[in-house]
């Protein structure tokens, strides 16, 4: 009887470690989900890129191969992401795969997050051809990149992407719809394709690229945004599209070796100083098409008598004026639109949504 009793108490004993046991991993599970389910940040994203969590395990990030992600366990996607603390990881070469698996679970690698900022050591990069977007600050400062291998599945860059690497060359495949805010800011191209694909381009996007001597917009673009080429100083020949309809602030100003551009009759608006200091600026006739010219425009053109405006136009002593903060030099400019607070997106209205599948 002893005996029994003595079973019967072991067994109870068991039963309550069990139950203890399986009470606690029931909550881990659940701190688990609700400590590591991490959004991705809308600065990284164009509106309603990814409307999506991203599990993360930890630190916000797995590593794979010795690549970080941040994984959407719902819709098994997975986004190239940041070291978890900020360590240099990223050298020489490197090819993102299409494809992960995590717990025999695969995921297809859609989007590039802030990975490899500052990452010097990084020369070269292959992206799938499941990459949809490159998000804000993606390479930027990697002072040794020169060569970034772009999939044909890509529609947007994000603000400062590319900004101050070592490019003096991309290709930039027929997808893409978007460049986001200063994305290639400081690069080193004497020129770049722009695809047919491409409609916005926002501000900043290409200032000072002091190396670019040619740019040919495509018909598809309908407006350059402020400080699109600030700074560029050889920037020599520019082809605007018959379906350009404005020439935003700033947006060639400092092209100091720009000697003549043709403004199409489709344009309605030009900017304040939207050809400021292009002090080599010779020739350029202004059509009748265009109803605005704003304050500045064409300061520091030393030859007035090269640029031709229409003969409705009134005022037409400021454009060659700036207004009671006096002149501006580069560097100011630089700042205000390089180094400063570019919330939103620029001047740009109707950046697309796109939906992950």
């Amino acid at each position: 009887m002893k005996r029994l009793a003595i079973i019967v108490l072991s067994a109870l004993v068991i039963m309550s470690c069990s139950q203890k046991k399986d009470d606690a991993n029931s909550q881990k599970g659940d701190t688990l989900e609700e400590t590591t389910d991490i959004m991705m940040s809308p600065e990284d994203i164009p509106d309603g890129e990814f409307d999506e969590t991203y599990s993360a395990l930890e630190d916000s990030a797995i590593k794979i191969n010795g690549i970080y992600y941040t994984l959407n366990r719902n819709k098994r996607t997975a986004r190239v992401s940041c070291p978890s603390n900020n360590e240099r990881t990223y050298t020489g070469h490197i090819n993102i795969p299409r494809t992960i698996t995590y717990n025999d679970t695969t995921y297809v690698v859609k989007s590039v997050g802030t990975a490899f900022s500052y990452q010097d050591s990084l020369i070269s990069i292959t992206l799938p051809s499941s990459i949809i977007y490159i998000g804000e600050n993606a390479f930027s400062h990697c002072g040794n990149l020169k060569k970034v291998v772009l999939p044909n599945t890509l529609k947007a860059i994000g603000p400062y992407a590319f900004d101050n690497t070592d490019l003096s060359q991309i290709n930039l495949p027929n997808s893409l719809r978007e460049i986001g805010i200063c994305a290639f800011v400081g690069c080193k191209f004497t020129q770049i394709e722009l695809p047919n694909s491409l409609k916005y381009i926002d501000s900043g996007a290409f200032g000072d690229c002091t190396n670019l001597t040619i740019i040919s917009i495509p018909n598809s673009v309908k407006y350059i945004a402020a400080a699109t080429f600030l700074g560029c100083e050889n920037l020599k020949s520019v082809h605007l599209p018959e379906s350009l309809n404005g020439i935003g602030e700033d947006a060639f100003a400092f092209c100091t070796h720009l000697t003549d551009i043709n403004i199409p009759s489709t344009v309605k608006s030009i900017e304040d100083k939207a050809f400021y200091s292009c002090t080599n600026l010779d020739c350029l006739f202004v059509p009748n098409s265009v109803k605005q010219i704003g304050e500045g425009a064409f300061y520091g053109c030393k030859n007035k008598a090269g640029i031709h405006l229409p003969s409705s136009m009134k005022n037409k002593s400021k454009i060659f004026r700036v207004g009671e903060e006096g002149p501006l030099d580069l560097g100011t400019l630089q700042c205000a639109y390089m180094f400063g607070n570019n919330e939103g997106r620029g001047e740009i209205e109707g950046f697309e949504d796109y939906e992950d599948n």
